[in-house]
């Protein structure tokens, strides 16, 4: 889950959904970037100044993508890390500006930005991420709170051991129904040996209900026909993020309204359930008794308010990473035979300790797992070195985009002078942001040898400890510094949980959609320039058959 995601889109109001024709839809959606320069000939001051220098001291304007009034906001939104990783190569100094309309942002890079960027108490997460990804106001209800109160205290509360451990039961039995359910799909059309199936649409379903299972509605992870129905919402929603909008928050563009829409529809379904939990009398011999975290908040007092923000933002904030992490993980071992036998050598071993008789199934095993033994805090120490290597490798490589800052100081903040760039004293304004690229770091050579290379065994070297002592700051993919992601432990128990079952129930290998296996050596495309991981809607099929030891021991 990615912490910078605390957005509160509680204003939006249901409207028309979006069944727009599609060449109709691609006109809107540049309607919103042609509008501006429309209205810019009649006054380029109708609606602020044009952002043409920088305040002070702050970096100088990098000038490559800049427009009047909208800044550099289509190449920001269309190829965000490129952009910024162009403008640290090419600016002098490399430290530089530019404008998302009138929001002036810096950019930083290097160990001294770094070490800026992730320890400054000034530089605000919440609001610099709300602001510069979503374009939304923080909640009526507690304007200057930005997701504290609504989310990241009840999520914490929520992740605590004793409360967590409840639910891993009931998590590995959903994974366990998942593998039988992929084990009663048809044979492939290619070899009757293999099964196939769209990880980029299994994935994500599977970790829609994982995620109710562990912090949401047990209605709802119950019903296979809610999670679909609510899992596309939710999809839709982010796809309908609308770049204008943030720009210019006056703008109600096509797909601003089509996000209010959606938005109420999976408000509506979700309180529908919250509503009838609450008012079904505990005397009716009909009323289930749940035991699950919706009910916790209840029973702490939230009001139905309360618990409705919380659960649609952090779906919002957390799905589509757990749902990436749940794809890619499969994605990579498929791609990574060597890798993917080392892990399910791994899990092997760990059933073959637990296993209390000799007809229990591995799914049985696992099942008895407790959330010290997958956290890997149990008296054995840690069982899954070789998958959390996995794990890590995996989003170091794929995490994509930036991270964001606000200064909210009410004054300018002093860049560190790095002396091997020649940088001299330079300021991020009061009210302006800070972006920070994951690649700087991600992909630097120095950290990591051929970073763009796959290699989990970074993890399991010396190596990993020496790069932490040199410098700081050197893995994002959970945040860093004073910012660390509120629902890391939560999506890393999932990612870790499916994946064990998977190994223990399959092989598995990239295909086509008839079975036939992919043999071109390469990993299916995904985007480096979004502003999150997310899974899009190009299809990665994945074939699969019963693995030797996915039956009872012999």
């Amino acid at each position: 889950m990615n912490g910078t995601h605390l957005v509160d889109q509680t204003v939006l109001l249901p409207q028309a959904t979006h069944l727009w024709y599609p060449p109709v839809a691609s006109v809107l959606h540049i309607l919103p970037y042609l509008i501006p320069f429309l209205l810019v000939s009649f006054s380029n001051r109708l609606f602020f100044k044009s952002p043409s220098q920088t305040p002070g001291r702050s970096p100088r304007l990098w000038r490559t993508y800049h427009w009047p009034v909208i800044g550099s906001s289509i190449a920001y939104f269309n190829k965000r890390k490129d952009m910024i990783l162009e403008g640290r190569d090419t600016v002098p100094g490399r430290y530089f500006s530019f404008f998302v309309g009138a929001k002036h942002v810096v950019a930083l890079s290097g160990l001294e930005g770094r070490k800026m960027f992730f320890e400054n108490k000034q530089l605000n997460l919440a609001q610099g991420s709300v602001e510069l990804l979503m374009g939304k106001p923080p909640s009526l209800k507690n304007p200057d709170d930005y997701g504290l109160t609504y989310l990241v205290k009840p999520l914490s509360a929520l992740l605590q051991s004793h409360e967590l451990s409840k639910r891993v039961p009931r998590i590995s039995k959903d994974v366990d129904l998942f593998t039988q359910k992929l084990l009663a799909q048809p044979p492939s059309r290619s070899n009757p040996e293999w099964r196939v199936t769209n990880i980029y649409d299994s994935g994500p379903h599977l970790a829609f209900g994982l995620m109710h299972r562990a912090v949401g509605f047990t209605e709802m992870a119950d019903s296979p026909s809610l999670i679909r129905k609510t899992r596309n919402f939710y999809h839709r929603f982010e796809k309908h993020t609308s770049s204008a909008h943030i720009i210019f928050p006056w703008l109600i563009t096509p797909s601003y309204l089509t996000q209010g829409f959606l938005a109420a529809r999976m408000w509506w379904d979700m309180y529908s359930i919250l509503s009838n939990r609450r008012q079904t009398p505990k005397h009716d011999k009909q009323k289930v008794e749940y035991d699950d975290a919706i009910q916790v908040l209840i029973d702490k007092g939230s009001s139905n308010y309360d618990i409705m923000q919380f659960v649609f933002f952090l779906f919002i904030a957390g799905l589509g990473t757990t749902s990436f992490g749940v794809s890619w993980m499969v994605i990579l071992l498929a791609r990574h035979p060597e890798w993917q036998a080392r892990c399910r050598e791994e899990v092997q071993h760990a059933i073959h300790k637990a296993r209390q008789h000799p007809q229990q199934s591995d799914n049985e095993v696992l099942a008895t797992f407790t959330l010290q033994q997958w956290e890997g805090q149990s008296t054995n120490g840690n069982e899954f070195p070789v998958l959390n290597a996995c794990l890590k490798e995996a989003l170091r490589i794929l995490l994509p985009g930036a991270m964001f800052r606000k200064n909210i100081s009410g004054k300018d903040i002093i860049i560190p002078v790095d002396c091997e760039r020649g940088t001299g004293e330079q300021v991020i304004p009061t009210g302006a942001y800070a972006v920070y690229s994951v690649a700087d770091t991600h992909m630097d050579d120095k950290l990591y040898p051929e970073a763009e290379r796959y290699d989990p065994s970074r993890w399991l070297e010396e190596d990993d400890a020496r790069r932490g002592q040199q410098e700081p700051h050197t893995y994002l993919a959970w945040g860093s510094g004073r910012h660390a992601c509120a629902g890391q432990r939560l999506a890393r128990l999932l990612v870790s949980i499916t994946s064990a079952h998977m190994l223990a129930n399959f092989d598995f290998e990239l295909s086509d959609q008839d079975g036939n296996e992919n043999t071109d050596g390469s990993l299916p495309p995904w985007s480096t320039n979004s502003h999150r991981l997310e899974v899009n809607d190009e299809p990665i099929f994945v074939r699969y058959k019963p693995g030797k030891a996915s039956s009872p021991a012999q």
